[in-house]
This record gives C-alpha cells, structure tokens and sequence, in this order.
C-alpha cells in the first residue's frame, strides 16, 4: 500500500513476511543495515529506511533523507 499527500509519501507492505523464514531472514537485513534502494518497474529508484512492524510480519517504508 502507498499513500501520498502533500508531496509527502508513505508506504507499507507484508506479503514477503508472511512465513517465519521470510521474516528472520528480513529482520537480519534490517538489523544490518535499515536504508534500501527501492526500485521501480520504469527503473527510478529512492532510497528508503525500513521500519519493522506488527513482530515483523509487516513493515512501513520512509524516504531516507
């Protein structure tokens, strides 16, 4: 799910956290190193930090500035 307004986004999503390997695997990346380049279908890209929700099962995004 993505939502913007006033110039400002917000987008959050927990299809790949639905079983407990998914979950683990991205709990140790984001421990790791929070910031991710989220890419796009037309190929643009906008880094991101990711913040863990829900024990892990779903997660919301932020611009990283």
């Amino acid at each position: 799910m993505t939502a913007a307004d006033d110039g400002t986004w917000e987008a959050s999503g927990n299809a790949v956290l639905e079983d407990d390997e998914n979950r683990s695997g991205f709990a140790l990346l984001c421990d790791l190193d929070p910031a991710f380049k989220l890419r796009f279908a037309d190929r643009s890209t906008i880094d991101v930090i990711v913040h863990p929700t829900h024990k892990g099962r779903s997660f919301v995004l932020t611009e990283y500035t």
